[in-house]
């Protein structure tokens, strides 16, 4: 009977033991935590996440259905948003309609600072704090403004944002 060269059984044993090497490193690889990026890549992120770094809100865009569909994830998040004033309600308060392509109901905008520059149909960009739930009282406490109870009576209980900044230098898409 033929025997092989003790060679040919090394090189076959290396080539096996590289073979199964090889197959950990690659598994190995494939450990990172879910939702991490990839080695030497930055993570995207996620809606309702904290500020980025350098002060960045977790949503700065249009007033669209996507942002209408997440926000009570912003609940007490600083975010900006842009869109078409809809309603001047007072001096301090306004609301402002969704983009054309959505169903977003208009969203109730309050401000300390009377926006004297406002019109209905202008394109503004609202930086400020997102609230699930308005109630007069609570708004005029944390604005510091006594608002006439009469004309936000239909907006008890709906989703508002208490402005920080109203741009109304912005250029309509």
């Amino acid at each position: 009977m033929y025997q092989q060269p003790r060679t040919v059984h090394r090189a076959r044993a290396a080539l096996l033991a590289s073979l199964a090497l090889s197959t950990l490193s690659i598994t190995a690889c494939g450990t990172q935590e879910p939702g991490a990026a990839p080695q030497g890549q930055k993570s995207q992120p996620t809606l309702g996440t904290a500020p980025a770094p350098g002060g960045a809100p977790p949503y700065d865009g249009a007033y669209d259905q996507t942002f209408s569909d997440n926000f009570a994830r912003y609940d007490g998040e600083r975010v900006t948003v842009s869109a078409e004033v809809n309603e001047i309600i007072s001096p301090a308060a306004f609301t402002i309609a969704g983009t054309e392509d959505t169903l977003a109901d208009e969203l109730l905008i309050v401000h300390a600072a009377e926006e004297s520059d406002l019109l209905e149909g202008l394109t503004v960009s609202v930086t400020g704090t997102v609230h699930t739930s308005f109630d007069v009282q609570d708004a005029e406490t944390d604005l510091g403004v006594d608002l006439n109870e009469a004309l936000y009576r239909g907006w008890n209980g709906q989703p508002y944002i208490e402005a920080s900044a109203v741009d109304t230098s912005v250029i309509a898409d």
